[in-house]
């Protein structure tokens, strides 16, 4: 996998400025952690579940919700857990916020009615006196940073590397106020590349509507 340490040499290679200090180290490494960021969301903007994992937590009775730890990045679902069994749940529009505990016909709705969504930076339930129980939340995490010279971009994202030393590069003639038009052209290329080819990950089963 290609190290922070091995990026920089590679951008600076593409822009024709090894041995020249004009960009800082620190300069290189902010741009680099940038554009992996923004590779990162091209790829999850496919919504194909290369990042996708969970966690569960429960929520005690008195209780409507849950803090999300900082690295949830995106909630792809939310299960309720009834005996052994999960339970998808759904979200709730924000005009639903107030639905009131006492309207609900339980017998009639029961506990999957309850209903989720994510506000700031925790989960929300309602009915409020339904919360309590154990979940499961599917979530994309962020993207973990660069921060040392022998920090490896993950697998996935290193087959998409000349993206990353593309956009770094253009920053850096940009700066310069050299011309980067030829560079453009290319990372135009690779991000249209990069959004063709994560796209339907299992090739043997087409995507259906969900």
């Amino acid at each position: 996998m290609t190290t922070l340490a091995e990026f920089r040499t590679l951008v600076l290679q593409r822009c024709d400025m090894v041995n020249s200090n004009f960009v800082s180290t620190s300069e290189l490494n902010s741009w680099i952690n940038q554009a992996a960021d923004c590779l990162y969301d091209l790829i999850v903007s496919r919504y194909e579940d290369y990042y996708t994992t969970s966690f569960e937590f429960s929520i005690p009775s008195g209780s409507d919700g849950y803090t999300l730890p900082e690295e949830v990045y995106k909630i792809k679902g939310l299960d309720f857990k009834i005996s052994s069994d999960w339970v998808t749940i759904h979200t709730f529009t924000f005009e639903e916020r107030n639905r009131g505990n006492r309207q609900i016909n339980r017998a009639l709705l029961g506990l999957t009615n309850i209903k989720y969504k994510w506000i700031g930076s925790s989960i929300k339930i309602i009915p409020a006196d339904q919360a309590a129980g154990t979940y499961r939340c599917w979530y994309i995490p962020d993207l973990v940073e660069l921060t040392s010279d022998s920090a490896e971009l993950q697998a996935d994202l290193n087959r998409w590397k000349e993206y990353i030393i593309a956009d770094v590069a253009i920053k850096c003639l940009i700066k310069e106020e050299s011309d980067p038009s030829a560079i453009m052209a290319e990372k135009a290329e690779l991000e249209r590349r990069v959004l063709s080819m994560a796209s339907n990950r299992d090739a043997g089963a087409p995507l259906r509507v969900q």
